[in-house]
């Protein structure tokens, strides 16, 4: 719905990493250009619609960008971990808040919920 799509396979995404915050996030404990530990156990990654999305959440830990075998586009400057889609209100949220070892990423989350859909 938000025209966004998928790298297949992404390598460097099964532990918890710096991720770095790119929102001034009102009465939050991160400030944008802060870095935030978040958990990390995927192996796909979203390639964010740039026309639609705000990207507020990024790392740089993959190395490799495995794209469906249809298509053929450029590795990323940076790896999503988080983008806001306006239009259809949706926020897309790579880490992992329900995990209980990373109450960072919890509090994060939650946070940009407050943000967006208070």
């Amino acid at each position: 719905m938000s025209e966004g799509s998928m790298w297949q396979n992404v390598d460097n995404h099964g532990t918890s990493h710096k991720m770095t915050n790119l929102l001034d996030i009102p009465r939050s404990f991160v400030n944008s250009g802060a870095e935030i530990e978040v958990t990390s156990d995927h192996h796909q990654m979203m390639v964010p619609n740039h026309h639609y999305g705000e990207v507020l959440g990024i790392a740089n830990m993959a190395t490799v960008f495995d794209a469906p075998k249809n298509v053929d586009r450029p590795a990323p400057e940076y790896d999503t971990e988080v983008v806001f889609y306006n239009h259809t209100q949706s926020l897309c949220f790579q880490p992992h808040p329900e995990y209980d070892m990373k109450i960072m990423t919890r509090t994060y989350f939650f946070k940009l919920m407050e943000f967006f859909f208070r």
